[in-house]
């Protein structure tokens, strides 16, 4: 007793036996099982025999119609079923996890975050439930400053007119987003209810916000149109409310046309000026997978 006990504990059970001894179990056959577990007969017989040398009894017995458990085999069965499920599980979670621990961080320009980057996110949320992504918001130059940092995994930004890639980034494009006239409902380059040439407003105010300087100067100069006065807004949410309140008209991308006020208008532009959104990352990048997900995810393609 004391010695079958002894072998028992001693002995070195592995998973590739109890695997092929339930399925002996299953089938009734050790011809059946080897066929089902890609052994030779002779290559499971071996591991039977190595599992009962382990276990210091034997587990099987032949009778006519195949093979049959003893009373150790019956006694052994339940506990092989629930390691092989058990280590098959396992495997499931590990994988599970692996994929749960997928986080990318990632910039955006303000004018990009509510209409663009957020859905994209909304459908990865769908799409791609284990991928986590943080969202950073902030300047074009601030998030590329990130990104060589290494603090970002990549980020959406305005493709300037003269920008040039710095070494290690690569720029995919993402969107082109046509300006709009943004003027209150009952101003007349609205009510015309037709786009509307920027050289015809030569004598209207312009409202700018802090952010895009230079882009009303550039598009006004690209068509023919010299403002004949500017006021400054702190940021978008100013500039719309300068607008509401009479105060100008705006340049705005048509990505924040979307969602106005009551009382304004996004009025579309004769030849629009148009911006290009990128998605700008390391051109080595450490997770090209979820990064391609992100892109699917904001091109819709």
């Amino acid at each position: 007793m004391h010695s079958t006990h002894g072998s028992i504990y001693a002995g070195r059970v592995e998973l590739t036996q109890l695997r092929t001894f339930a399925a002996v179990a299953r089938t009734g056959s050790i011809s059946r099982a080897a066929a089902e577990l890609g052994y030779s007969q002779s290559a499971l017989s071996r591991q039977l025999q190595a599992l009962e040398a382990d276990l210091g009894v034997p587990l099987l017995e032949r009778v006519a119609r195949g093979i049959r458990l003893t009373l150790h085999g019956e006694a052994l069965l339940p506990h092989a079923r629930e390691v092989v499920r058990s280590v098959a599980q396992a495997r499931v979670d590990v994988a599970e996890a692996a994929e749960a621990e997928v986080r990318l961080r990632l910039g955006s320009v303000p004018s990009a975050t509510a209409s663009l980057v957020v859905p994209a996110l909304a459908v990865l949320e769908r799409t791609r439930p284990r991928l986590a992504v943080a969202l950073r918001q902030g300047s074009a130059s601030g998030l590329i400053g990130a990104l060589a940092a290494g603090e970002l995994d990549a980020a959406v930004v305005l493709a300037g007119p003269d920008d040039r890639p710095r070494p290690g980034l690569v720029a995919e494009p993402v969107l082109t987003d046509e300006l709009r006239l943004l003027a209150p409902a009952d101003h007349p380059a609205a009510a015309a209810g037709v786009p509307v040439a920027l050289a015809e407003l030569a004598d209207q105010t312009w409202v700018e916000a802090v952010g895009d300087q230079g882009l009303l100067r550039r598009v006004a100069a690209d068509a023919g149109l010299r403002p004949r006065r500017v006021r400054r807004a702190p940021d978008h949410a100013a500039r719309v409310a300068y607008v509401s309140s009479g105060l100008g008209l705006a340049l705005v991308p048509g990505l924040l046309a979307a969602d106005l006020p009551a009382g304004l208008a996004a009025v579309p532009l004769r030849n629009a000026p148009t911006r290009d959104l990128v998605l700008v990352r390391p051109e080595r990048a450490e997770q090209p997978a979820a990064l391609a997900a992100v892109r699917e995810a904001l091109t819709g393609s």
